[in-house]
């Protein structure tokens, strides 16, 4: 694993010739987070980053429509506006969703071979939990301004990233990195 992180390569999610899933570490890194006084927050959102890492490491490409992004309904209206704009452009299923439940009837709809979701960690931990051993997932953490659930940003350049990492495309949607 860390192998694959370091060097971008492939080493660990085809270990011995199966696939393998790194979310049995999720309750065990997070009760050491908790003996340390790390907040659940920020242990979810490392194990995502790290869990993105690994998955860009050894994905395949996906046509757009077998790609789906789930999105929640807090994200800013703006953002939310851009990015089905561009996923109607690109023929990519898009669901904006309130929670847990509703993303998972999407996947079950959609049948993805890829996706890119949004949300906060407790959701996308989840989320990735529920579907990684079968379907590739990025998780874009959001972030939270305004506190929970309430206006929601992201950073325009992970989701570019995740992106160009499922499509092989390299998208604009804003200038790189920024917040919107």
């Amino acid at each position: 694993m860390v192998l694959s992180i370091l060097t971008g390569k492939d080493f660990f999610m085809r270990l011995w010739g199966k696939e393998f899933s790194i979310t049995f570490l999720v309750p065990i890194v997070l009760r050491f987070g908790n003996k340390f006084g790390i907040p659940k927050d920020r242990m979810g959102n490392s194990f995502v980053k790290v869990s993105n890492t690994l998955i860009r490491t050894g994905v395949k490409k996906v046509k757009p429509d077998k790609l789906l992004i789930l999105l929640p309904r807090c994200l800013k209206k703006p953002i939310i506006n851009k990015i089905i704009n561009f996923s109607k452009e690109m023929n990519i299923p898009v669901y904006v969703v309130p929670g847990g439940e509703k993303a998972r009837a999407a996947v079950t709809e959609v049948k993805p071979e890829a996706i890119i979701g949004v949300a906060c960690e407790r959701d996308l931990l989840s989320g990735i939990q529920d579907v990684i051993t079968k379907i590739p997932v990025i998780g874009i953490p959001n972030m939270r301004p305004e506190g929970p659930c309430k206006n929601t940003i992201i950073d325009i350049g992970e989701f570019e990233k995740a992106i160009q990492t499922f499509l092989g495309l390299e998208v604009k949607l804003a200038g790189t990195g920024e917040d919107f």
